[in-house]
């Protein structure tokens, strides 16, 4: 999935409406002096299509993350939803390079690779 939370409503519509996919949720406030919040999310392979384009846009971690994902989703993620032993035994894998790209985790090690 593909998500980005906001303030502003109309910069997610904006971004709904581009994008021709994904579907805009109303976050609950904690105190009454909050600002509403908005979350727009996509998922599945629309979410690797609206990836694809925003890659080239992103920075830092972001960045490393999402082209390892554009790179390795679909060769781990049969569209007809039946993995064989071999894409069940690589996932974990691909899981774990995901999470060990972070704000504070290995993404400067990754970068290069």
């Amino acid at each position: 999935a593909v998500t980005i939370s906001s303030t502003e409503l109309e910069l997610l519509e904006w971004t709904k409406n581009t994008t021709g996919v994904g579907k805009i949720t109303t976050q609950r406030t904690s105190s009454p002096h909050h600002s509403p919040g908005y979350t727009y999310c996509v998922a599945n392979r629309q979410a690797l299509a609206v990836l694809t384009q925003v890659h080239q846009y992103l920075r830092s971690y972001k960045s490393l993350r999402s082209r390892l994902v554009i790179e390795n989703y679909p060769k781990l993620t049969p569209r007809n939803g039946k993995y064989t032993a071999m894409l069940l035994e690589a996932r974990p894998t691909f899981e774990q390079l995901f999470f060990a790209i972070s704000i504070r985790g290995r993404a400067n090690e990754l970068q290069g690779s």
